[in-house]
């Protein structure tokens, strides 16, 4: 059986789009696991930046990362106004645009806790939000990879052999290694292909293929 083609290539307007992670609100929610109208919300209040194409709010792969931060510090009871303060003092400090994207955000936990501490409402930094903060470096963060020249993101481990990176399928998450989406397989799958035939249309394993298609249904069973 012969398998689709794939490409990295998207009109926005006039404008063509190569190798860039685009995420709807819609899809960054379904990969976050934050509500899609928590995630709207918090694009129109300019919490995560957002471009405009084709009446459709558009968001990075930078953006993506950024939203596991603020969920994580929603989560742990910081208010809007104190991230988004934490943000522009980081971002001037570390000369980046989207400071909760780069890797000094791994290694920055005393600048980290002074931005959030000056914020609108000051937070506690003692007991259990330190630890939400300790864990959300640690832990939640141990899964993405940096760029050794710009320190940006350019890689997420969502799952035991899948990956999301910017420049292939749109961000979108693909086996690792290839450019086979997730959401491709469990298709073929929930259309009545077997592992084993996609295994051999595919030239991958069982084992990746069935770890994408249990990624889907995680996905899936947690979707807002």
């Amino acid at each position: 059986m012969q398998r689709a083609a794939y490409h990295d290539k998207v009109t926005i307007g006039t404008a063509s789009v190569l190798g860039v992670g685009l995420y709807t609100i819609p899809d960054a929610g379904r990969l976050t696991r934050t509500h899609r109208n928590t995630v709207g919300s918090w694009v129109r209040l300019g919490y995560v930046d957002a471009a405009e194409g084709d009446s459709r709010r558009l968001l990075s792969f930078e953006d993506l990362i950024s939203l596991r931060i603020v969920a994580k510090l929603r989560g742990a009871g910081v208010d809007l106004a104190t991230i988004k303060n934490a943000e522009t003092q980081l971002a001037r400090q570390w000369n980046v645009a989207k400071p909760f994207a780069v890797g000094a955000f791994r290694t920055g936990y005393g600048a980290i806790i002074t931005a959030l501490s000056q914020g609108e409402r000051p937070v506690a930094v003692e007991g259990s939000f330190q630890e939400i903060l300790i864990e959300l470096i640690e832990k939640d963060l141990e899964d993405v990879s940096y760029d050794d020249r710009s320190g940006r993101a350019h890689q997420w481990r969502v799952w035991r052999h899948v990956t999301i990176r910017p420049d292939l399928q749109f961000g979108q998450p693909c086996i690792q290694g290839t450019r086979v989406t997730t959401q491709t397989v469990h298709q073929f799958i929930a259309g009545g292909d077997t592992f084993e035939e996609l295994a051999e249309d595919f030239g991958i394993e069982v084992e990746k293929l069935d770890a994408a298609f249990r990624y889907e249904e995680w996905l899936s069973a947690r979707r807002n």
